[in-house]
């Protein structure tokens, strides 16, 4: 008879995103004071193609809003990935998580998840802000 195990811990999930949503929060705040917050401020359209009279183009595509972005996508996640996969770089956290019943692919795959899940979230939420913005 075979054994069959999952490859997804719904546990672990849980607690990865329990422990990280401090993260994923920061990165909301940062993304959403970068580029919706100076937008909902300001009285110009910046969606619209002139809104100046000496330049003619948007100003979603200044050097900040294309290359801030950019690095900050490429930073946090990476911050990200090294503090949930700590259990690789720690002794202790590495015998504690290898001693739970769990397969060592359904944790790899269950805290991949988890952060996927923790950093796609800011973004939909900031794209979804726009999105509203952009009707209004």
């Amino acid at each position: 008879m075979t054994w069959v195990t999952s490859l997804f811990n719904k546990g672990i999930f849980k607690n990865t995103l329990k422990r990280f949503k401090w993260g994923s929060i920061l990165y909301f705040a940062i993304l959403f004071f970068a580029i919706p917050f100076p937008i909902l401020v300001s009285n110009i359209n910046y969606m619209s193609v002139n809104y100046l009279p000496h330049r003619n183009y948007s100003m979603l595509l200044e050097d900040f809003y294309i290359i801030f972005p950019i690095l900050v996508a490429t930073i946090v996640p990476t911050i990200v990935a090294v503090l949930v996969q700590h259990n690789v770089h720690s002794a202790k956290q590495g015998i504690f998580m290898h001693g739970l019943p769990v397969s060592r692919k359904a944790t790899f795959v269950s805290q991949h998840l988890a952060s996927g899940v923790l950093m796609a979230a800011p973004v939909i939420a900031n794209a979804i802000i726009l999105l509203l913005m952009s009707f209004s």
